[in-house]
């Protein structure tokens, strides 16, 4: 028989305890280590079963219990696989006679707006503002074509005219300066 700790093998026990006696101690380390493992992978799976304590199992109560064995961890989000970047961008709004006209109607335009925007994978936050431009929109979408999408859908309705402009982090736009390839001066 084997010692999980240190792999030695087992001989007769100096203290005069019988070989069974090693052997329970060593299944009894081999049953710890299967439960660590059981309960790593059901930690780290999230179709993972429902953890029921042998106890409430031989006595037929099925349902699950919480305990650590089946609470996640508050700081591991199992196989969490992180979002793709988006692109920001600016647009700019002015609105048509017919915004202007029925702007009593604005709250209920975006809303519209806003549902068209997420059916898209769109987010944006609006303001309204005085100026040039009664609104703009920062907004962030998954690429060109989306955004191209929305801009038109909200454009179909005729109260607003839009200008867009596609917004590079600082980080993004160094990447982009990174890259350039100067040309020789002729």
């Amino acid at each position: 028989m084997r010692d999980l700790r240190d792999d030695r093998v087992l001989g007769p026990d100096p203290t005069g305890h019988p070989a069974s006696m090693d052997a329970s101690i060593a299944m009894l380390r081999i049953a710890v280590n299967t439960n660590a493992i059981a309960w790593w992978a059901r930690l780290r799976s999230v179709d993972a079963p429902a953890y029921v304590p042998p106890y409430r199992r031989r006595a037929g109560l099925d349902e699950p219990v919480e305990s650590a064995h089946n609470r996640p961890h508050p700081g591991i989000r199992p196989f969490a696989v992180e979002a793709p970047a988006m692109a920001s961008y600016i647009v700019l709004g002015t609105f048509t006679e017919q915004g202007r006209t029925g702007a009593k109607d604005l709250p209920e335009r975006r809303r519209r707006g806003r549902e068209a925007a997420k059916s898209l994978g769109v987010t944006f936050t609006a303001y309204v503002t005085m100026g040039a431009y009664d609104v703009v929109w920062i907004v962030e979408a998954p690429d060109d074509e989306a955004l191209a999408k929305w801009i038109v859908t909200i454009g179909m309705v005729g109260s607003v005219k839009t200008q867009t402009m596609r917004a590079f982090t600082e980080g993004e736009a160094d990447a982009i300066l990174a890259s350039v390839v100067a040309l020789p001066r002729s």
